[in-house]
């Protein structure tokens, strides 16, 4: 599934931040945990998103 196309600039903006703070999320978790601590719903509580929105915005 690949991500919607929005026609407000608002909700484009709001998506390309919420992309980022999941990759910021999955950052500072490499960064600061060893890789085996590494999962999809550790990511989605430091970025304060829903586990599937993290499925959504990065597939599998």
């Amino acid at each position: 599934m690949s991500p919607r196309a929005y026609r407000s600039q608002k909700r484009l903006a709001a998506a390309g931040e919420t992309r980022g703070r999941i990759l910021e999320a999955a950052r500072s978790l490499l960064a600061a945990d060893p890789p085996v601590t590494f999962t999809i719903d550790a990511v989605a509580e430091r970025a304060d998103v829903a586990r599937m929105t993290v499925y959504y915005r990065f597939g599998s």
